[in-house]
């Protein structure tokens, strides 16, 4: 080939890598934009949730402060509550065998006596009006005709209430303080949920237990005087609630002195409460018992040992597992961007539990709540009136159904499982439950320990929970109660 041809294609090449560099960097810088604008706008709502709960927790604890139960009234740990003083008692017994060990522990004990002289009932009594108060107001979501969530709380609430009169009146300190702590601790979490407030819960006074469930619809026919009224033969059954532990353990340094824990004491309990309620929003939307191939961990196995993973393994299936796994019909990918009949695409496969706006509730993942708010459905969101300044994680209603915006969903693979490995292609999600059709329950309330670890020289911090859920149809491979949008294109 002659010198001069190559020169011209030499050129011909330089023009081509010159168009599509003039006609498509600028397409480059866009997209790179355009991913820095949405991951902006990403953390920003992140924030603007949690400054709306943290103002929200603000008001309600002014609101309430006048029916709290009293503080410590003297000495080294005066103006603390009944929870910080019960951490910090465990930790001055895991340090017992320490010089100063056997002193703290004195301070904190009289501490205690001095608290639960303080007490009476009439505390009590008003410190659970407020909690209830409180918990009434948190929840945006209308629980009436559900029961659930901040139901069951105050029927606990009312009977942590009842047996610490009792302890009152019985002048058992040890007995008074741990029924208040257990309560205490209780709420705290409850005003962090945001997922698993949606599911009624209900107690469980065995594990296993039982719900009876009724099947089938009652008939109706015209009535004849003197003759006697065909009934209606109706098969019975019922919905197990099993109970499965999660024990999360924080480590410390093996030797911790009194000023150093109160110091920490704020954020101590901040990150256990913060992160408790988080991991159960995490289990109601995201539990899968498969450790191959789990919807969180596609196309790998996981072990219950396994930090950040293991909790999905639970023993029982979430939320999200029964439309990706047990009953793909319930799945829809949309294989588009946000759009508005993106609402009423899975909807309509809900079929009669579809039909009543006050027992659904949507959930999506932060990025599609951003790209939604582009459409005319979002745009026209239903305002909260008054409710408007009690958001915690709920962000407004469509069509009356409430939206939940969690973290706790994350974004997919085009399949709407979330890959070990990396996601393919990130895509969002929207999940349209019926909360009616699933039940939880806790076998055993959440509960805090502090022991010391001496082969490997650490306080360890454990915090444990015994939780059950389970759908109420009693078949999850035809239930239709639960539907998914995945492979919502263009959110990142």
């Amino acid at each position: 080939m002659a010198g001069a041809e190559v020169e011209a294609i030499k050129k011909d090449l330089a023009d081509i890598n010159a168009f599509v560099k003039e006609r498509f960097d600028p397409v480059t810088r866009d997209v790179g934009l355009l991913k820095e604008e949405t991951e902006r706008i990403k953390q920003e709502v992140q924030r603007t949730q949690q400054r709306e709960r943290n103002t929200r927790r603000s008001a309600l604890a002014r609101t309430a402060e006048e029916s709290s139960l009293p503080k410590v009234p003297g000495g080294p740990y005066v103006g603390m509550d009944i929870l910080d003083l019960a951490l910090v008692r465990r930790f001055a017994y895991s340090q017992r065998r320490e010089g100063f060990g056997p002193v703290w522990i004195e301070r904190a004990e009289e501490a205690k006596r001095l608290l639960v002289a303080s007490i009476t009932p009439a505390d009590i009594q008003a410190s659970h009006e407020a909690a209830t108060r409180k918990l009434d107001s948190w929840f945006s979501v209308d629980s009436k005709s559900t029961g659930q969530f901040q139901g069951f709380s105050r029927s606990m609430l009312q009977s942590m209430t009842r047996a610490a009169m009792d302890s009152t009146t019985a002048g058992a300190g040890d007995e008074l303080v741990a029924t208040l702590e257990s309560r205490e601790l209780w709420l705290d979490v409850n005003l962090q949920t945001l997922v698993a407030p949606l599911i009624p819960t209900f107690p469980m006074p065995s594990n296993p237990f039982d719900i009876p469930r009724q099947l089938g619809d009652v008939s109706f026919f015209p009535g004849t005087e003197n003759i006697p009224t065909t009934s209606t033969a109706l098969s019975t059954g019922k919905t197990t609630l099993t109970a499965f532990e999660l024990v999360g353990q924080v480590p410390y340094s093996f030797t911790l002195e009194e000023d150093g824990v109160i110091a920490m004491l704020p954020e101590i309990r901040a990150g256990l409460v913060r992160n408790v309620a988080e991991v159960l929003d995490d289990i109601v939307l995201n539990a899968d018992s498969s450790a191959t191939n789990n919807i969180n961990a596609d196309g790998a196995t996981i072990a219950p040992t396994d930090a950040g993973k293991g909790h999905w393994l639970i023993g029982y299936d979430g939320l999200m597992h029964l439309p990706l796994v047990d009953n793909t019909a319930q799945s829809n990918d949309h294989a588009a961007a946000v759009s508005d009949d993106m609402f009423n695409e899975i909807r309509v496969k809900l079929g009669k539990y579809g039909a009543r706006p006050s027992q659904l509730a949507w959930v999506m993942d932060v990025n599609t709540f951003i790209r939604a708010q582009s459409v005319s459905q979002f745009r026209t969101m239903d305002k909260l009136g008054p409710n408007a300044t009690l958001l915690t994680g709920m962000l407004g209603a469509i069509e009356g159904i409430p939206v939940i915006v969690s973290e706790q969903m994350r974004l997919a693979d085009i399949d709407g499982k979330v890959t070990d490995a990396g996601n393919g292609t990130d895509t969002g999600r929207l999940l349209v439950v019926n909360r009616t059709q699933w039940a939880q329950g806790f076998r055993r309330e959440l509960t805090i320990d502090v022991d010391r670890d001496t082969q490997k020289r650490q306080t360890v911090v454990t915090v444990s929970f015994r939780h059950a859920l389970t759908e109420r149809s009693g078949a999850r491979s035809s239930a239709s109660h639960t539907g998914l949008q995945y492979n919502i294109t263009g959110v990142v």
